[in-house]
């Protein structure tokens, strides 16, 4: 079934099983492909160093599949379905290991620490960056939204349709902290002169993060412009 340094697996099972222990040193990843299970069938991959009690757990794979697994900083591996459920009479595990010519990759960040992987995963958890991959060229993209360029703010374009009111003598224009993000934010009013923009000078106020701007309505000081937040 294996060699000293390659993990080969063609199995045909009809209840569960536990694969014996394979040698994958010097081995990166290994291809398992799930044939006959409907989605009840689960097959648990474990590794470990040499001289390591227990096994960790490095993928759970349910149904039918094809699932690439990184092993490559284990000594040993074990295969074992552990619930059978086939959509004919058998299930069929197959797998087998391969190495890729590229190395690893560590990014440091200024907070968290470092990561380090064969493949690290780009995200925006409050959707502020736009990450854009672009692999013909090795390019990886970060535009801020509605930053135009800017990562450091948030553009809000405001119209005459845009403010509430009159009330108590006062119009007004809210930005949740949801939609703009920025955390103590700086406002800034531009009041759109033609081609060029203007500072305004206009009532601020902050609830927690959330900006409400306030203008008089006699006369009506409502402008039309960009609110920027930093």
């Amino acid at each position: 079934m294996v060699n000293e340094l390659k993990f080969s697996l063609v199995q045909q099972i009809t209840a569960p099983a536990l694969f014996p222990a394979s040698n994958i040193a010097n081995e990166n990843k290994i291809r398992f492909v799930i044939e006959g299970a409907t989605g009840g069938n689960i097959v648990v991959v474990r590794a470990r160093i040499v001289g390591q009690a227990d096994w960790d757990t490095v993928a759970t794979i349910t149904g039918n599949s094809k699932t690439v697994v990184n092993v490559s900083t284990y000594d040993e591996l074990q295969v074992e379905c552990t619930v059978y459920a086939s959509s004919s009479n058998n299930v069929k595990v197959i797998a087998s290991s391969f190495n890729e010519a590229s190395g690893s990759t560590t990014i440091d960040a200024p907070t968290g620490g470092s990561v380090s992987s064969d493949e690290i995963v780009f995200t925006s958890s409050d959707d502020s960056v736009i990450i854009t991959a672009t692999p013909g060229t090795n390019t990886i993209d970060f535009v801020a939204v509605g930053g135009s360029g800017s990562a450091s703010k948030h553009v809000t374009t405001v119209q005459i349709i845009d403010w509430i009111g009159p009330s108590a003598g006062e119009y007004s224009l809210s930005i949740p902290f949801s939609f703009h993000g920025k955390v103590n934010p700086v406002v800034t009013c531009m009041e759109q002169s033609g081609a060029d923009f203007e500072v305004v000078d206009a009532a601020i106020f902050l609830t927690g993060n959330d900006v409400k701007i306030l203008v008089l309505s006699t006369p009506d000081t409502r402008f039309v412009g960009k609110i920027f937040i930093e």
